[in-house]
């Protein structure tokens, strides 16, 4: 019989979902140091990435499940953010309202980058007040920063790798068209602006995706978040300083940027002579190719890059670095499967579309299918992209 999680077990309601509050954390006096030398913010964590074959295993794995979904304004989307073991028992979860969807001016049925980041060993989530709290495996809940959202905002944020520093985008209308704002905070103190751009009737914004070893990454002159993926909207990926100016583009000139990893190294797009998608290529931050696969795809589909670079999961199937023949569910299970990402360099996560199960598999030909033991709370679907940040339930990374 399939395990339903308990929806009792260390359960933390938060203040935007039901009126409670959060412990702040001490407020820093200021945003991190000026370099006089040099006129840079300074107080970025380390830059260099793990050296030697070092693997990112996961003790834990963070999932958020859509609880109850609205596409229209003006009610916000509701999910429940929570942490299982590799067996599938559920740690710690919070409950609150997402951004809001269908608020992007320049994109129709565009979706925002996730509510939910994972760094330091937590897991950070932002609601649709701008606040954002971080989730420990233990329950506890902490108010990390408060970023000023407005009614219809195009909102974006990313966390350092060592949790130090929250980064948020903000774009909001005004009377003479659109201001894209960059905050800043430090240490749970309160964010600062380190950028303001008007960019008028049109705006092409830059959109905060993560942020890597060697600093914040965005797409600049973003348009529609889905093409090719939803993380990437199909601009070029960028490095930002601590102000948010773009430094440098990841991946180097032509990739076309579907996902990156906390390394740097990213998957990019590689289209045939008459610009149809025909495969990937994992590149270096520099623009390295590392290995390249080619085949014919359906965009809309989210493809995962596996911690060490040393595979990628699209759709039901698992290409690896090492192995010609990609691995699939096609040999050994019938229905149909959706790859989520990786808990570790050697596992993949998988959802069973037909029965509703999230479960784990080693990435070899033929992948089998093992059940975590519990469902989505609602059905998951066998539409192209649903399985993703903010169209359903998708898995928001894993703790080491």
């Amino acid at each position: 019989m399939k395990r339903l999680l308990p929806a009792f077990v260390v359960m933390v309601l938060v203040a935007s979902a039901c009126g409670g509050s959060s412990a702040a954390r001490t407020p820093s006096p200021s945003p991190s140091p000026i370099d006089t030398a040099t006129g840079a913010r300074v107080g970025l964590p380390d830059t260099s990435p793990p050296t030697g074959g070092v693997v990112i295993k996961s003790k834990y794995l963070v999932f958020v499940d859509p609880t109850t979904y609205f596409t229209d304004p003006p009610r916000p989307p509701q999910w429940e953010v929570f942490i299982t073991d590799l067996k599938g028992n559920k740690l710690a979860s919070a409950h609150f309202d997402g951004v809001m969807r269908a608020k992007n001016p320049f994109c129709t049925n565009g979706q925002p980058q996730p509510e939910v980041r994972v760094a330091a060993g937590v897991v950070f989530f932002v609601d649709h007040t701008g606040v954002v709290r971080e989730l420990e495996p233990s329950g506890s809940v902490t108010q990390v920063a408060a970023f000023p959202v407005t009614a219809d905002p195009w909102f974006s944020y990313a966390v350092s790798p060592d949790g130090r520093h929250v980064m948020g985008i903000v774009l909001a209308s005004g009377a003479v068209g659109w201001t894209e704002k960059v905050y800043l905070t430090t240490d749970g103190g309160a964010p600062v602006v380190v950028g303001s751009t008007a960019l008028g009737a049109n705006p092409s914004p830059t959109v905060l995706t993560g942020w890597d070893y060697a600093g914040p990454v965005a797409t600049t002159n973003s348009w529609c978040v889905g093409s090719p993926s939803y993380e990437f909207d199909g601009q070029q990926l960028v490095h930002l300083d601590l102000d948010g100016n773009p430094v440098t583009r990841i991946g180097g000139a032509g990739c076309v940027p579907m996902d990156e990893n906390v390394r740097g190294d990213v998957v990019c797009r590689i289209d045939d002579a008459s610009g149809t998608p025909a495969g990937f290529s994992v590149r270096r931050a520099d623009g390295k190719v590392l290995w390249t696969r080619t085949f014919g795809y359906t965009e809309g589909v989210e493809p995962k890059l596996a911690p060490d670079s040393s595979g990628v999961a699209w759709a039901g199937v698992v290409y690896l670095r090492d192995q010609g023949r990609p691995a699939s569910f096609s040999r050994t299970s019938g229905g149909a499967y959706q790859l989520l990402g990786w808990s570790t360099s050697g596992s993949v996560v998988a959802a069973s579309l037909g029965n509703n199960e999230i479960g784990l598999a080693a990435p070899h030909d033929p992948l089998v299918f093992k059940d975590l033991g519990f469902a989505p709370s609602q059905a998951l679907s066998l539409t192209p992209g649903s399985i993703v940040y903010g169209l359903g339930f998708y898995l928001a990374g894993g703790i080491a």
